[in-house]
């Protein structure tokens, strides 16, 4: 992909990619190239570390959605990514690379707003007070890539594949093999998981 794309932008007339654009796509697409295997066998997961969800400020939570979003941690280099065969991820392979990992399942408060209330954020750091043995946390809105109807976040090709890839695949993994926490409403018995 990274040679498609510095030869088509290397042959567009009238000199449209300059160096500095051609400079930022090789970045961009090696860091995706090594971010993720393309390794049928092996499922890629980004979590959030217990350091890193505790550390969290009121500025950072005070934020549209009252989180920070998956591109937001992952610009920061606040997400950690763990590559995994999905055979050992249902015989306990998370834990055995040392990772115990809270999974939240719950309603969002509204669309494109996970938790601005931090209530879901209180729950879920009340699990982390209580269990000191997690020690990383997935939370779709920080751990998947996110597209909002007001266009705050837009998924750029890497991360709409990402997304199907894990609603297809990874999600049902996490539910399976790691401490999932239900935040039950009303509305949680009607939407479950992306409905």
């Amino acid at each position: 992909a990274l040679r498609k794309a510095i030869v088509k932008g290397e042959v567009f007339p009238g000199g449209f990619c300059q160096p500095i654009f051609l400079e930022n796509s090789k970045v961009f697409l090696t860091s995706m190239d090594s971010e993720i295997e393309e390794d049928s066998a092996k499922i890629s997961l980004y979590f959030v570390s217990r350091e890193v969800f505790i550390a969290l400020t009121k500025e950072e939570l005070s934020r549209p959605g009252g989180l920070p979003s998956f591109q937001e941690l992952r610009a920061e280099g606040k997400l950690e990514l763990l590559q995994v065969e999905k055979e050992n991820v249902l015989s306990g392979g998370l834990r055995a690379v040392g990772r115990n990992i809270l999974t939240l399942s719950y309603p969002w408060q509204a669309v494109d707003d996970p938790d601005s209330t931090n209530d879901r954020y209180a729950v879920a750091m009340a699990q982390l007070t209580k269990h000191p043995e997690l020690t990383h946390v997935w939370w779709d809105y920080m751990s998947l890539p996110q597209s909002t109807k007001n266009k705050r976040y837009i998924r750029n090709r890497f991360e709409e594949w990402y997304f199907r890839y894990m609603l297809k695949e990874g999600v049902s993994l996490l539910y399976i093999s790691t401490t999932v926490l239900c935040i039950v409403n009303a509305s949680y018995t009607q939407r479950f998981w992306t409905q």
